[in-house]
């Protein structure tokens, strides 16, 4: 489960994401929706460890990421794929 509390995000002075609440279940599927500006791809950024949080937590399994205690996001090896 995936559980997201109070979570803030802020680009210098300005806050762009404000207090996130949401918990998604392993079996559950979450869309994100709406106008061109509104933070949809900061909070998906967030999530994946990306971009710092500016206040709150968000909770996966045992892994808890807070603005003092961060996770980098996995490290992803594309050796495999060649061009042809």
């Amino acid at each position: 489960m995936l559980k997201v509390s109070e979570l803030s995000v802020n680009y210098g002075a300005t806050r762009v994401v404000n207090k996130l609440n949401l918990e998604l279940g392993s079996d559950e599927i979450l869309m994100l929706v709406g106008p061109t500006g509104c933070g949809k791809t900061t909070i998906l950024q967030a999530l994946a460890g990306l971009i710092p949080i500016s206040e709150g937590q968000m909770t996966l399994g045992n892994w808890t990421a807070t603005p003092k205690k961060t996770v980098p996001p996995e490290t992803v090896s594309y050796t495999h794929l060649r061009a042809h």
